[in-house]
């Protein structure tokens, strides 16, 4: 959703003009960034909080120059969303993986995949054991 259709949307569901609305979110959002500037974080209910988080400077190694570089100290500004929120988008896409997988070639790919993770995991267990059980018996290998 771009700025034009979020404010045509807001605008049909509070019953209020699209320049009417354009100002009211401008104001909002204006607000936002002041808040940010001052190092301020924002919380949006039933949404999220903005907080702006420190980055400390950094070395970097570029593989193409095969140079070592140095990224400055930053301020970024970082989304936490709420429980509600997350539980909301969490159920979202639950739903478009139960579409998915109800394709039958999907579905036997998915069954093969957990028979693998299975077969592999029993493969570790042993080894798991067996190190324990060295161990154990006082043998460190």
């Amino acid at each position: 959703m771009n700025n034009k259709e979020f404010i045509a949307a807001l605008s049909a569901e509070m019953g209020y003009p699209a320049s009417t609305t354009q100002r009211l979110v401008s104001t909002i959002l204006d607000g936002m960034g002041d808040a940010f500037q001052e190092g301020e974080g924002v919380r949006v209910e039933n949404l999220g909080t903005f907080e702006t988080r420190k980055k400390l400077e950094r070395i970097i190694f570029n593989p193409s120059t095969q140079q070592r570089m140095l990224v400055p100290p930053k301020i970024v500004l970082g989304f936490r969303p709420n429980a509600e929120l997350k539980e909301a988008l969490k159920k979202k896409m639950e739903e478009k993986d139960i579409k998915k997988t109800t394709d039958n070639t999907t579905v036997k790919q998915a069954s093969n995949d957990d028979k693998n993770i299975e077969d592999k995991s029993k493969g570790v267990n042993k080894i798991i054991k067996r190190v324990t059980a060295n161990k154990k018996k006082g043998n460190k290998k």
